[in-house]
């Protein structure tokens, strides 16, 4: 009798979490699940943890995110943990059986999207931020899209926008959006964007700010040389991204021959960007 009731308790607990989870579609985040590395964050679940160890005690939480598969399995885990570590000791003896039924509570494969947004706002991310829309993209990545399509859009217009340049611009800007953009979109972006301006950039941290300077050069050197006006605008946009005139010229004689592996490795050695540093660490997280 006894073990009858104490399953039900347990079924009764595991019912009550899967209804308290969120039973539409896992939302769609622009951040990769930490463990997996495959698929996007889903959840976060905060469970307990109980060791007793003789005559020492610990107790305490935390909070698992990542993707709903993940965040289950390291549930599981967790479970397991405390049922085997968690008796020994008298508090723990007394403390596992609580611990034991809130990780029940846990135990739902289903997004928990209140306790995601509390984890993101824990760690001073906004959820709204890195919410995928219908387009794709995060309301945080279409800002830097639209500031580095106001870059490059203003190197690629000086020759206009059947040129070299403009293609290079639009190619490029696919790239920074992890394709996430087509051809047509990202020549509509181009065309409607607003001109770039220094306040633009208050959402771009420095290495972000020179990887762009980096391919609005590249987008200037697109049909293999640059023009005066270019190099007056290139100026000009890099002045707005904030760098000084001497460093920009300095990487426009860098760069003026075409972007080879020598060359990116002086740049990146001038600015101080590490190897890795590509094209698409512009975009946002």
């Amino acid at each position: 009798m006894g073990a009858l009731v104490l399953i039900g308790i347990i079924v009764a607990v595991y019912v009550l979490g899967h209804m308290a989870s969120d039973s539409g579609p896992p939302p769609k985040l622009a951040i990769t699940c930490p463990t997996c590395g495959i698929r996007p964050v889903e959840t976060a679940r905060k469970v307990g943890i109980v060791r007793g160890m003789l005559i020492v005690f610990r107790w305490g939480s935390i909070s698992l995110v990542g993707c709903c598969q993940c965040v289950n399995q390291q549930v599981r885990v967790n479970l397991r943990q405390n049922f085997f570590l968690g008796w020994w000791s008298l508090i723990g003896f007394c403390a596992t059986p609580f611990c034991l039924l809130q990780n029940v509570y846990n135990l739902s494969s289903r997004p928990n999207p209140a306790r995601l947004k509390e984890v993101l706002n824990e760690v001073g991310v906004s959820y709204e931020s890195v919410l995928l829309d219908d387009d794709g993209m995060a309301s945080g990545q279409r800002d830097l899209m639209r500031a580095a399509a106001g870059v490059l859009k203003a190197v690629a217009a000086v020759e206009g926008t059947t040129s070299a340049e403009w293609d290079f611009a639009r190619q490029a800007l696919i790239a920074l959006s992890d394709n996430t953009l087509t051809n047509q979109t990202a020549n509509k972006l181009m065309r409607d964007v607003q001109p770039f301006s220094a306040s633009t950039r208050s959402g771009m941290n420095e290495e972000q700010r020179l990887i762009l300077l980096r391919v609005a050069i590249d987008v200037a050197t697109a049909d293999g040389h640059i023009s005066t006006g270019e190099e007056a605008v290139l100026l000009d946009v890099g002045e707005k991204l904030g760098f000084d005139q001497n460093l920009i010229r300095t990487l426009i004689t860098q760069l003026a021959g075409g972007s080879t592996d020598t060359n990116v490795a002086n740049a990146r050695r001038l600015l101080g960007v590490s190897d890795s540093a590509g094209i698409g660490e512009i975009r946002s997280a």
